[in-house]
């Protein structure tokens, strides 16, 4: 199995790294593609802890069997090459540039039309009806 992560992502579930370490799976890859941002493309924030959170020790940590820190291109071929024969769980952490932010001080944020929230308020309501009606019938 293989799972990818984003770095802000694990960051808010550091006790995945704990459960899947505890469970010991032998054909299981996990990578945390780390690029320091949060919310990338639209105005790449910071990740919280970026530049001092060591995730590789985090995972050695938690009790993954093999732990990888990729940033560059010859240790990813290698990874690739490898990693079906390794005995897991193996953490593996990809080191990305992050990507150009889209939203900025010359391309600002548009406002989103009342009909998104509008539409968004409809679907909650029609789920809530659904749920109603499905919770009658028992």
């Amino acid at each position: 199995m293989v799972v990818v992560d984003g770095d802000a992502s694990l960051l808010m579930q550091l006790g995945g790294l704990v459960t899947v370490a505890g469970q010991q799976p032998r054909r299981f890859a996990h990578f945390v593609v780390n690029n320091g941002t949060q919310f990338t493309g639209g105005v790449n924030l910071r990740a919280p802890g970026q530049g001092i959170t060591d995730f590789c020790g985090l995972a050695r940590a938690a009790g993954y069997r093999h732990v990888v820190r990729i940033d560059n291109l010859a240790t990813l071929r290698e990874v690739a090459s490898a990693m079906h024969r390794i005995d897991g769980p193996a953490f593996y952490e990809l080191c990305v540039a992050p990507e150009p932010a889209r939203i900025g001080q010359e391309n600002p944020q548009q406002e989103m039309p009342d009909r998104q929230f509008e539409r968004m308020g409809q679907e909650a309501a029609a789920l809530s009806h659904w749920l109603n009606a499905s919770g009658s019938r028992e």
